[in-house]
């Protein structure tokens, strides 16, 4: 072999083994972190989704709870509904002071909003016709405007409504049982809210049987 050909092996052998070298510096970090924290991730995650079933369900919790105070109360008044693979179809609200009765449900939905997907915990009456509360639990939307959706005031007004709903109406202006008020300045978010909403209407008989 050439001493010139030598010289690039050599020098190609150094860039590969320092581009390794880089990448182990920079993805171990992070894979460690990653590794530390998901069991704490997943954790989280799915408080805030018993959380968002109970609020969607009207069932009060205390400001600031953690794990230990959301299970049992959780535990009390939901139960969850499967499939044979074990994938949550939806949630049986019950009443544990008339013997477990069905008292709601809450169904987690999703729709386009303006620049993604929405996901939403909808809780409804035994009715399945009565919203009995609404959490968001995924959004991308414009910060001021879509994203106002969390904002208590706009997840309120649908505690009591009934669905379909027919319409939007102007943020300050007096809905119907089958209207809420939108975000001004945020017609396509408010749009796509109502047609999440309007999926569980849809979905929800299909998947439960007689009241079950």
């Amino acid at each position: 072999m050439s001493t010139v050909k030598k010289s690039k092996t050599q020098e190609y052998i150094k860039t590969i083994v320092f581009m390794v070298a880089i990448t182990f510096l920079f993805i171990a970090p992070l894979s460690f972190a990653y590794l530390k924290t998901k069991d704490m991730v997943k954790q989280n995650e799915l408080m805030f989704l018993k959380k968002a079933v109970l609020y969607s369900a009207n069932i009060k919790y205390p400001d600031g709870a953690k794990v230990s105070d959301i299970d049992p109360i959780y535990n009390k008044y939901v139960a969850e509904i499967r499939n044979p693979e074990g994938k949550i179809l939806y949630y049986q609200i019950k009443d544990p002071d008339s013997g477990g009765s069905i008292k709601g449900y809450a169904y987690v939905t999703s729709g386009p909003g303006l620049w993604g997907e929405i996901t939403g915990v909808v809780g409804v009456a035994p009715d399945k016709k009565t919203v009995t509360g609404v959490e968001f639990i995924k959004q991308g939307e414009t910060p001021g405007l879509g994203a106002r959706i969390e904002e208590v005031w706009f997840k309120e007004q649908f505690r009591g409504k009934t669905g379909p709903f027919n319409k939007t109406v102007a943020e300050k202006d007096p809905a119907g049982a089958d209207q809420f008020q939108a975000i001004t300045g945020a017609t396509i978010t408010s749009d796509g809210v109502k047609k999440l909403l309007n999926k569980t209407f849809t979905d929800l008989p299909k998947i439960t049987q007689d009241g079950k």
